[in-house]
């Protein structure tokens, strides 16, 4: 009797443990990256850790781990570029916030990880507040260096991937779209 006692006591201690460890904030997490859409800031099976939970003081230029909004269930990394009430848009690869061309510099080329040795242009942009951060222009004029103004909704993020050319993010509305705040799991910080 003593030692079901005992057993059933720490199956409730365990129970208990493990949902404290459910309820506490993300921060101290990491999650890995599966694809390279934030090159050259972090590439595929690199990590990034939660630093803030999603409720935490957010910036342009912060990057965020976030439940994409299609399915509320896939984790993505992308970075911030618009806030309720920004209008975000590209035009000819050129990152534009509310009316005002973000500052991009050449900044060299980037050899890409894989097979093939392909190299991209690198720059470095300004983001409002003064965040600065690479990102690579693979193919010039390519199929999401021009789109449609775009306002981001009360209660919602506008996110990009630093590789313009290849990252599904809010400038595909119809397969992602702004980001709603509840979906954001935290900010994230590189290793």
């Amino acid at each position: 009797m003593k030692k079901r006692i005992i057993a059933a006591l720490a199956i409730i201690c365990v129970a208990v443990v493990g949902y404290v460890g459910l309820s506490l904030t993300a921060a101290g997490r990491s999650y890995t990256l599966a694809s390279n859409s934030m090159l050259p800031l972090i590439g595929a099976k690199e990590t990034v850790f939660c630093v803030t939970d999603g409720e935490g003081k957010l910036a342009y230029g912060d990057l965020v781990i976030y439940r994409i909004p299609v399915d509320n269930k896939t984790l993505f990394v992308k970075m911030i570029v618009g806030f309720a009430g920004d209008t975000v848009q590209m035009k000819d690869g050129i990152l534009w916030i509310n009316g005002n061309s973000v500052p991009k510099r050449p900044a060299g080329e980037f050899a890409i990880p894989g097979p093939g040795g392909k190299k991209a242009m690198r720059y470095e942009e300004t983001l409002p507040g003064g965040a600065k951060t690479f990102v690579l222009d693979i193919e010039p004029a390519g199929m999401l260096d021009n789109t449609a103004a775009y306002s981001v909704p009360a209660g919602h993020v506008f996110v990009i991937g630093n590789n313009r050319d290849n990252s599904v993010d809010s400038r595909l509305p119809t397969t992602h779209g702004s980001v709603p705040a509840g979906n954001i799991v935290c900010k994230g910080e590189l290793s």
